[in-house]
């Protein structure tokens, strides 16, 4: 689960560091960001790339490390946000807050909101579950554009597992409360790699 989770934050890293970048070199000549904003652009960079790090750390059953891990997340949030500067920075820094946030989210909900239904999930030995990997990493492997398009459509039909298991899974295991939690906060997450069509989930 938390390979999954690791992976999401390198989609994350990747749109962080373009906004970023674009805010701190000569892309920003032709926009009204000062020296200043370049700093702000770069010192949230590099918070960007340690909380990749913390990530590979955190320990998920233990509620003060998610305590202090939501806390990071929050500055780093608000580090993205502070970039006003750029013809771009709406949709982009919308973008990139939006994917930490719900990233942060789904952690936090994965640790305390979930943790009872995980553990529950990980006892039964599904197979769904065991084997759910909603990102291949066949993905980034693939050099053909037409295979990647191929692998990603597969992916999103097998988001949930394969068949979309999880969801009977979940709701028989846990419940439906359960089951609709884990399905918004990992839909939420999905658009940072992916893009699917969830209506029938």
């Amino acid at each position: 689960m938390t390979s999954f989770l690791k992976l999401v934050v390198v989609g994350m890293i990747l749109v962080g560091v373009a906004h970023g970048a674009s805010v701190a070199t000569a892309d920003a000549k032709d926009t009204n960001c000062t020296l200043t904003d370049g700093f702000q652009a770069l010192s949230c960079i590099m918070r960007l790339s340690d909380f990749a790090e913390k990530i590979d750390e955190l320990d998920m059953d233990d509620k003060n490390e998610v305590k202090e891990f939501k806390k990071s997340c929050d500055s780093l949030e608000k580090c993205f946000s502070m970039l006003t500067c750029g013809k771009q920075q709406d949709a982009e820094t919308k973008q990139v807050v939006s994917s930490i946030r719900n990233y942060c989210d789904a952690v936090v909900y994965m640790a305390a909101d979930f943790g009872e239904c995980s553990e529950k999930l990980e006892k039964n030995k599904s197979e769904c579950f065991e084997n759910w990997d909603p990102f291949p990493d066949a993905i980034d492997e693939e050099k053909d554009e037409k295979k990647i398009e191929e692998l990603k459509k597969n992916a999103c039909k097998n988001y949930f597992g394969k068949d979309q298991c999880l969801k009977k899974l979940i709701t028989e295991t846990c419940s439906e409360k359960e089951w609709q939690g884990f399905r918004d906060h990992f839909i939420s997450i999905s658009s940072v790699l992916l893009t699917c069509d969830f209506k029938d989930v």
